[in-house]
């Protein structure tokens, strides 16, 4: 079925050189963000809700609350550095920091000593939280990462100094007022403090809007939790049970971002080839298996740019990913996409799977001129000669399990096959295994 070329109901669709284009990946990453929000916060409500019942516990067992995060971040920064996780890395090593010069003093240090490092761990903990989201990841020992330890390495420095010292200007910031209302008054923590845990809050909520990540999502988590330990210096346990609770979420963030990883595709956002291998298995009963290829894409790249390339892999993903009828999509490799239908045949899939490929067919890319501005006009100009539309087609080739192909491994070659053909007819087509064209 070789099917035309024109303009549907979806309306035409531009592709800008350089312009993300969202779907798949903003969906799976969405997920994964949820996830790590939604659990960290429901870990910190839950900390505070016990919080009475564990004090009292005996106090040996208190006790072990002081060490049991260093056991939690030890894991984390172990798993951080086989998955080359830097920043959550780095988090950890400030939350280490944090729980020693707030909790695990020695008994000789006395209270003026234990109120400087307090205060310059409050002012230092959100500008910190911000520049490590900040930075890049490019390794734990590297030349980069040694460098971000070092940095962390002379605060702490300089934090033990100061203490040491007993300098008097920390006094300046722990008076410091700058709420005439009184409102934050109501926390333990310095003024300066809070309105660096404002800022820095801000900052994370804005860059969860414009580009969610699980790293940026476990930064804003911990945030809060390293502001809860703040405020419960002097209450006992609770300070070192809200460092547990922040150790967690770390450790978290590192399965949640190292599994996105392995089971899913970076450029796309659907989940890849590891991810399909597992998912085929746990097939039953009857099912229809579809391999998509992207046509004449090799041409396209190397005439457009692998920039212009990947917007269209990400425009593809975005369709499939949001195919209908409970299939699944998955980045194959290279141009290649499957979808799986559980529980379907090929006459029940044929409602979802044509439309699909008639919307990618019918859509239009906008290549537009190298040297466009960054922001749109307020009115918009004539289109320029430099811009041009191109069509984007995929060849489709499908295949159910029956009786006589009753493993998945033959149903997924039997799909290739079929890919093969509708590309051998023309491209732009779907087949059946049968070898003919979809649906008869």
């Amino acid at each position: 079925m070789n099917l035309a070329t024109q303009k549907s109901g979806f309306g035409a669709l531009q592709l800008v050189s350089g312009s993300p284009s969202l779907g798949g990946e903003w969906s799976a990453t969405i997920k994964s963000l949820a996830t790590v929000v939604a659990g960290s916060f429901t870990l910190l409500v839950l900390t505070w809700f016990v919080l009475p019942y564990v004090q009292t516990l005996p106090v040996l067992l208190i006790k072990l609350f002081d060490y049991l995060p260093f056991v939690l971040l030890l894991s984390g920064m172990a798993l951080c550095w086989r998955f080359g996780r830097t920043r959550l890395f780095l988090l950890m090593v400030w939350l280490a920091a944090l729980h020693i010069s707030i909790h695990s003093l020695p008994g000789e240090v006395n209270v003026q000593q234990r109120t400087i490092a307090y205060v310059l761990m409050a002012v230092l903990s959100p500008v910190n939280v911000v520049l490590i989201v900040l930075f890049k990841e490019r390794g734990i020992f590297t030349k980069y990462g040694f460098m971000c330890l070092g940095l962390a390495a002379l605060q702490i420095a300089m934090v033990a100094g100061l203490a040491v010292s007993q300098a008097t200007m920390i006094t300046v910031i722990v008076n410091a007022r700058f709420d005439a209302t009184g409102i934050l008054s109501y926390l333990l923590v310095p003024q300066v403090a809070q309105l660096l845990f404002i800022a820095s809050t801000v900052f994370l909520l804005v860059r969860l809007v414009r580009h969610p990540t699980v790293v940026d999502g476990a930064a804003l988590a911990s945030l809060a939790a390293i502001l809860l330990t703040l405020q419960s210096v002097g209450m006992g346990v609770a300070g070192s049970l809200y460092v547990t609770a922040a150790s967690i979420i770390l450790l978290l963030a590192v399965v949640q971002d190292s599994y996105n990883m392995a089971y899913h595709d970076e450029l796309t956002g659907l989940p890849g080839r590891r991810a399909l291998n597992e998912d085929i298995l746990k097939l039953g009963g009857c099912y229809v298996i579809a391999m998509v290829d992207v046509d004449h894409f090799k041409k396209f790249n190397d005439k457009y740019g692998h920039d212009v390339g990947d917007q269209v892999l990400r425009f593809i993903a975005a369709r499939l990913g949001a195919v209908r009828g409970g299939g699944k999509a998955y980045r194959y490799g290279g141009e290649e996409f499957t979808l799986l239908f559980p529980n379907k045949t090929l006459s029940g899939v044929a409602d979802f799977i044509v439309p699909l490929h008639e919307a990618i067919a019918n859509s239009r890319f906008q290549i537009r001129s190298r040297r466009r501005p960054r922001k749109a006009p307020k009115h918009r100009p004539r289109r320029s000669s430099s811009s041009r539309e191109v069509a984007i087609t995929v060849s489709i080739g499908l295949a159910e399990r029956d009786e006589r192909y009753t493993n998945t491994e033959r149903v997924l070659k039997a799909a290739d096959k079929a890919l093969y053909k509708a590309k051998r007819a023309g491209r732009n087509c779907l087949y059946s295994r049968t070898g003919g064209a979809y649906p008869a």
